[in-house]
């Protein structure tokens, strides 16, 4: 899932601070930017960012 103003991958659960226990499972908030969206709206990550094995070791590419 990716920021749809930014394309930031790194996203959080947003909890608006309201009574409700685990607030709204849906809204999502960006890291980079702040901008709070549904996670329908979410853009879609770029499956070339990613190495092959990625979802297997939990690792993600290091550039140096």
């Amino acid at each position: 899932m990716a920021c749809p103003q930014c394309g930031c991958k790194t996203t959080y659960c947003y909890d608006e601070g309201d009574d409700m226990p685990g607030g709204d499972e849906r809204l999502e908030r960006c890291a980079a930017c702040g901008h709070i969206f549904d996670i329908e709206d979410a853009a879609p990550e770029d499956e070339d960012d990613m190495p092959a094995n990625a979802e297997i070791t939990g690792r993600q590419k290091r550039s140096f």
